[in-house]
């Protein structure tokens, strides 16, 4: 989707090349995912994995909900509007500013470290008594943050000003301060005027449905027919 978003960039500043940071995405993402509250974007709420854990607490382990979200906590990528989510809250950065690190084009390795750890957290909750186990989220969620800084980088926060320095196709230097929030918008593409298309004839049409625990976002879409979804294509 960056590809998508650059391109847009690239004619609006009349540029010959340039690159989104993808790794400023990965670290959000996978942070997010282990996230230590809920965040509203628009009318979409991100679940994350330790606020289930807390929620699940009471079931046993091997409950087929809770092994499902064991498994695998923080694999690569995700829906769309997990996207949609990312882009709102963090916005995206030049890749010179945070740039690719080795563990975030080969992430087996810190996808094992993050699993392992939200794994023993999951343990740990479950033993706390219920009215620590905010303050033990939070402290969990803090050792998380540190791990993915130690394996990535600190990437700037989402309001941190930068100077975005570039030449545009005839050869004229411009200086711009931003952030990586306003850096999004500049680019003038909108991922909130998109929204992904599916079909699920099991269910009746024209009424809203979630899938439970589904990625990091729990939201309402509207369950349209498949002739409705093929004419707005």
């Amino acid at each position: 989707m960056t590809n998508v978003i650059r391109i847009d960039l690239m004619r609006k500043f009349e540029l010959k090349t340039f690159q989104f940071s993808q790794s400023y995405l990965f670290f959000w993402d996978k942070f997010e995912k282990a996230n230590c509250k809920e965040i509203v974007v628009g009318n979409l709420l991100t679940v994350d994995f330790l606020e289930s854990m807390i929620e699940l607490a009471d079931r046993d382990l091997d409950d087929r909900v809770v092994q499902h979200l064991l498994k695998d906590p923080v694999s690569d990528g995700g829906q769309y509007d997990m996207l949609n989510n990312l882009l709102n809250k963090y916005g995206l950065l030049p890749q010179y500013l945070y740039p690719d690190s080795f563990n975030a084009s080969m992430s087996g390795m810190i996808n094992r470290l993050v699993t392992s750890k939200l794994r023993e957290f999951t343990i740990i909750l479950r033993v706390v008594a219920a009215n620590e186990r905010a303050a033990e989220k939070s402290k969990m969620v803090q050792e998380i943050y540190g791990i993915l800084v130690t394996a990535l980088g600190r990437p700037p926060k989402p309001q941190e000003e930068f100077t975005w320095e570039y030449v545009d196709k005839d050869e004229v230097f411009h200086s711009v301060k931003t952030n990586a929030l306003d850096f999004y918008k500049m680019s003038g593409y909108d991922i909130n005027d998109q929204l992904s298309l599916m079909n699920d004839p099991r269910h009746e049409y024209g009424k809203k449905y979630t899938i439970d625990r589904l990625g990091n976002v729990r939201g309402g879409r509207v369950w349209n027919g498949i002739f409705e979804l093929t004419g707005s294509v």
